[in-house]
């Protein structure tokens, strides 16, 4: 009893704190250490075809948000912040999936609904 106690408390303390996200990121051989640029320096591409004239691969980004309701823009924008913090001035768009699970194990129901993004951070060469 006191087991399912905790869990419904840590569920609700989750669900009152909205949404988590976290950002990660693999930098890639090859890709040396550069100053952190500003977030909104950072050009957003769809696809590498997009990106005008040659760059250089820095690292994959991540972001993914776990129980809340943001929006994909909001993801970019993180990832946005990630590439920049390793010197990217530029983001080109991978995959985007939501991911929706349902636990029955650990409370009566628990449905969660999580948002993935990936991009490549590059730095384009002027």
């Amino acid at each position: 009893m006191r087991r399912k106690a905790i869990l419904v408390l840590v569920l609700a303390a989750l669900a009152a704190a909205g949404c988590m996200v976290r950002t990660s990121s693999i930098r890639l051989s090859g890709a040396g250490d550069l100053p952190a640029a500003e977030p909104g320096t950072v050009e957003v591409y769809l696809s590498e075809k997009d990106v005008p004239g040659a760059f250089d691969k820095l690292a994959l980004v991540f972001a993914e948000e776990v129980w809340g309701n943001l929006d994909y823009a909001d993801l970019v924008a993180r990832l946005r912040a990630r590439a920049a913090m390793l010197g990217a001035n530029g983001l080109i768009l991978g995959e985007m999936e939501d991911r929706l699970s349902v636990n029955g194990a650990a409370a009566p129901c628990v449905v969660s609904s999580d948002k993935v993004m990936r991009g490549l951070a590059i730095r384009v060469r002027k």
